[in-house]
């Protein structure tokens, strides 16, 4: 039995020793353990500090912080190295943690500052240059960084009150003054921003930045030869910045020394020759000159540069207009409103040229984005209008004339035209409205009283057309044709005795009235001003329906604007007064020798007519 107890007395003291081993391997590695990951992390954190690359650097402090991830300066030693090879989000990571371990670390604020500065997210870069200065770190730095912010913002009050800061705590660094003269520059606070880069210059004799911007200072408050001095002084202490090159180019140009100016600016682009402000300058040597194919090519470089500078094809399509090719100009201005589809003035000037040009396809798509894009400009529907008109579209043009006068009452010429539109519609009642309104604010223009006569006329309102006529006479006593409509006239209301006074009257006046006038009207038609020539030759029949050039005349007339229904007629009238196409060419001919004006340029149309 004792043996037996024995036995197990020794197998208890045998669990009992093993339990205890197994307790003091558990106490020993839990006293041990972090001892030797504290090593390991030192090791690696070491190893870190004396790496010289960046990536060695992560790499070190990585595994440093896998050993003890709760170590803020390692995080702060990698956050940097991430930001020396702009791993900027990375760096962005490590100064989050750090402040996650202590949120009283004013350099983790100001770290991370740094960083959201470099990404643009200045409003938190603000915050945490904040954060660094209510935590003492850097106080200086942190103003002046946080001033760079609010001015990178904009926001140039603001940043002129951090560098006031910085100034009142150390008035010997020059950087506040140079950097709140830039703010009061933008504010344009000359005067201001001039005395603080004087300061500058006290400071730093030699600061080859402080010459270039007080020179721009001092271009705006037009000191320009002391600019001028300041541009040169930065010339000596730098001849590789292109900026005073192209600074002393423009007060040449403004003194108009254009070749002076010119040499500048190829020596701007000879530093910077990927600078397109710089072709557009040297361009406008040229321009100012009259030398428009030459300004042309420098504007053209600009181009190459940026395809998208629209700056330079505006100035492209100026010089070709100058040089009278307006398809040209039509190509380029197209251009801008391509690149620029809000572009208001661009689209204008696109649908201007296109207008003179007679090249109305897509006009009508251009002045819908035109008024989409401003709706007020009374111009636009009135250009619109003379387009309309033109197309005998006449309800639109008189509706596009009346959104014109609506945006602006004072537009005489848009109500003197709405009156002629609604004339040449037949609705002679409500054009003569309006050029009576017209001519009352406009007493001066004896025109709009002839073009009321004329309108009486075509509506059979003789008496009015005498009374009206009379007045015009009244204001011009020595013109035949206002005599020679009244004669009609009075003809047409059988005032015969009137009638062959004013009849009488055209021929003292003017004894050649007929042939001039005639003529007129085939030199109008020959630059295809039709209306024109069809009020001349109806004004011939008028005086004297005897004639007959006046109704070959009308047969044009009727011809190019393909309006063929009362040709017939008109040629019935003209073949029952002379007998063939041969008697009617013998009267041009002579005609057209005694006038020695190219009436026969119509030849081949009459033909047509009277074959």
């Amino acid at each position: 039995m004792n043996g037996i107890n024995n036995c197990r007395i020794n197998d208890l003291l045998s669990y009992k020793t093993a339990y205890y081993n197994i307790l003091l391997i558990f106490i020993i590695s839990f006293l041990i353990i972090p001892i030797a990951t504290q090593a390991q992390h030192d090791r690696w954190y070491k190893a870190g500090l004396k790496s010289h690359s960046p990536e060695e650097k992560i790499f070190f402090y990585s595994r440093s912080i896998q050993k003890n991830p709760k170590h803020e300066l390692v995080y702060l030693l990698r956050g940097q190295q991430y930001d020396s090879i702009q791993k900027y989000d990375s760096a962005l990571y490590d100064y989050n943690e750090a402040l996650k371990i202590n949120t009283g670390n004013g350099e983790s604020y100001y770290k991370r500052a740094l960083i959201n500065q470099k990404l643009e997210n200045f409003e938190s870069a603000i915050r945490d240059f904040a954060s660094g200065i209510r935590y003492g770190y850097s106080l200086y730095l942190s103003n002046n960084k946080m001033g760079n912010c609010y001015f990178s913002l904009k926001n140039y009050e603001k940043a002129i009150e951090q560098y006031s800061v910085c100034i009142s705590m150390d008035s010997t660094n020059h950087l506040a003054y140079l950097n709140r003269a830039g703010a009061y520059y933008y504010l344009n606070k000359y005067s201001e921003a001039l005395l603080d880069m004087n300061k500058v210059i006290e400071l730093k004799p030699d600061l080859y930045e402080a010459y270039d911007y007080r020179s721009a200072i001092r271009l705006n408050l037009n000191l320009t030869d002391d600019a001028e001095k300041d541009i040169l002084k930065a010339i000596t202490l730098d001849s590789t910045q292109f900026e005073p090159f192209a600074n002393l180019g423009m007060i040449l140009f403004n003194r108009n020394d254009f070749s002076a100016s010119r040499n500048n600016f190829s020596k701007a682009i000879e530093l910077n020759p990927r600078k397109t402000e710089l072709y557009l300058n040297l361009g406008h040597t040229y321009y100012s000159e009259g030398d428009y194919l030459s300004a042309i090519n420098e504007y053209e470089k600009a181009i190459k540069i940026d395809t998208l500078y629209t700056e330079a094809y505006l100035f492209i399509a100026q010089a070709n207009l100058l040089l009278g090719d307006k398809n040209q100009a039509v190509k380029y201005f197209g251009r801008i409103a391509e690149i620029e589809p809000d572009n208001f003035n661009a689209l204008r000037h696109k649908i201007s040229m296109n207008q003179e040009l007679g090249n109305y396809e897509g006009i009508f798509d251009d002045y819908e984005k035109a008024l989409r894009l401003d709706s007020t400009q009374p111009g636009m529907y009135f250009s619109r209008a003379l387009i309309y008109r033109g197309m005998k579209m006449y309800s639109n043009a008189i509706e596009d004339y009346s959104r014109a006068l609506a945006l602006n009452p004072d537009l005489l010429f848009c109500l003197y035209n709405r009156g002629l539109t609604k004339i040449e519609s037949k609705d002679f009642i409500n054009g003569i409205e309006d050029l009576k309104l017209y001519y009352l604010k406009m007493p001066s223009d004896s025109i709009a009283l002839v073009e009321i006569s004329k309108a009486y006329i075509q509506a059979r309102q003789i008496h009015e057309a005498i009374d009206y006529l009379s007045k015009c006479i009244e204001k011009d006593a020595g013109n035949a044709g206002l005599y020679a409509y009244r004669s009609y006239c009075y003809k047409n209301s059988k005032q015969n005795k009137l009638y062959q006074m004013d009849y009488m009257k055209v021929k003292r006046l003017d004894p050649d009235f007929i042939h001039k006038t005639i003529n007129q009207g085939f030199i109008e038609l020959q630059s295809f001003r039709n209306k024109q020539a069809d009020e001349l030759f109806n004004l011939c029949l008028m005086y004297n329906p005897k004639l007959v050039l006046p109704y070959v005349g009308l047969c044009l007339v009727n011809q190019y604007n393909n309006t063929y229904d009362d040709i017939p007629y008109i040629k019935n009238k003209v073949l029952s007064m002379d007998a063939s196409w041969s008697d009617i060419g013998k009267k041009l001919q002579k005609f057209k020798n005694e006038n020695n004006q190219m009436v026969l340029f119509h030849s081949d149309a009459l033909r047509i007519i009277f074959r």
